[in-house]
């Protein structure tokens, strides 16, 4: 089973992919709420009261930081904004399916995290 970004124009983003395989397991889990955070090389993912440190592959750049960058610009947000709140929403493919996701953003002096809202519907 795959998970990948998908712009409007129905591009696939797979500089994406290890980020959203990541994600799988919530996915799978049938998740109402995903809080994905850095932690250091990798990410920290909350939902139905679980925790989970995911490792993100390693290169010459920090993946997490060009992950959540991508994913603000697919979901038409503002990459210069600290400290404000942003909403918006982006597409993803589940198997053969198209999920609209309402991300959250948050970046502060202590880090930046996200808020992903499945909604297949």
């Amino acid at each position: 089973m795959k998970l990948h970004a998908v712009n409007n124009a129905g591009v696939e983003f797979q500089l994406l992919t290890p980020f959203f395989e990541s994600l799988l397991p919530a996915f799978e889990a049938g998740a109402g709420e995903i809080r994905v955070q850095l932690a250091g090389s990798g990410l920290k993912l909350t939902y139905d009261d679980k925790d989970f440190s995911v490792p993100l592959p390693s290169s010459p750049y920090n993946y997490g930081v060009v992950a959540f960058s991508r994913i603000l610009i697919l979901s038409e947000m503002s990459l210069a904004l600290e400290g404000t709140e942003q909403k918006g929403s982006f597409r993803v493919r589940y198997n053969q399916q198209l999920i609209s996701i309402d991300v959250i953003s948050r970046r502060d002096s202590e880090g930046w995290d996200m808020i992903f809202r499945p909604n297949p519907y």
